[in-house]
């Protein structure tokens, strides 16, 4: 049922030729963006921190971690300032895919110039969507472009069949949740839908923490950060970052 619903709300599913607009974005984001990174994956956040630099943004990524890993994170602006949070207590997968689909976000609000948080977007048409639909398509089309993947499937497979085995090998390569890489090889044409739904419904349910084991002191982000770091779902890069940050606000 589940992946039922995942397949039916999806970009690819609801409006092919949205989603083929999405695409169009993400080739062209990445083009001008990502640059030499042939996979994204924890990049992400320095492609973000770049997008705002050369645009002038005020925008910050904070990252900590929250105990709902229900929450992957948000976007947000106060007083003319944007921030993008990322909670670091889910996985590094699920943080790589938050972050570019908070990245949409972005994006849009500056195509608005309106300071202030969207959940719905409203079409010349009148037609209100749900930009979280559109933000997901671009985040996976980002992290996963069909160039970068169907070379990895030549890589692994050949003509091979693909099954859940291959989704763990390919996520070495692109660091996304597996649900996300199962749809894409299925936007791609090299699994149908019986495929998908089987390989759906088959994945294993990964939390990097068990939010009722954890007692974090959520009075200091430093040692969140610290905390997130320890088991290694901060890089060391990104954490110097993020302390530098938090230290230039204490000053």
């Amino acid at each position: 049922m589940e992946a039922e619903i995942l397949l039916t709300n999806c970009l690819y599913s609801s409006d092919r030729k949205k989603f083929q607009s999405v695409e169009r974005m993400a080739k062209q984001f990445c083009t001008t963006y990502v640059g030499g990174f042939r996979q994204v994956k924890d990049h992400i956040f320095e492609v973000i921190r770049n997008y705002a630099r050369i645009n002038m943004l005020e925008l910050d990524v904070i990252r900590f971690p929250s105990e709902d890993t229900h929450l992957w994170g948000c976007f947000f602006s106060a007083s003319d300032h944007d921030f993008l949070f990322i909670n670091t207590n889910n996985s590094l997968e699920k943080q790589n895919f938050a972050a570019a689909h908070e990245l949409y976000h972005v994006l849009m609000n500056e195509k608005r110039y309106a300071k202030k948080v969207f959940s719905d977007v409203i079409r010349e048409n009148g037609e209100i969507i749900d930009e979280d639909v559109e933000a997901s398509a671009f985040a996976s089309l980002l992290l996963v472009p069909t160039k970068a993947l169907e070379d990895c499937l030549d890589i692994l497979l050949g003509e091979e069949i693909i099954t859940s085995n291959t989704i763990q090998s390919l996520n070495k390569f692109f660091m996304v949740p597996e649900k996300c890489l199962t749809m894409r090889l299925y936007e791609i044409g090299r699994i149908d839908r019986v495929a998908l739904l089987s390989l759906l419904s088959t994945l294993p349910k990964r939390q990097a923490t068990s939010p009722a084991e954890v007692t974090v002191d959520t009075g200091s982000l430093l040692k969140n950060m610290q905390y997130a770091k320890d088991l290694d779902l901060l890089n060391d890069e990104d954490f110097a970052a993020d302390e530098a940050f938090l230290q230039s606000l204490k000053s």
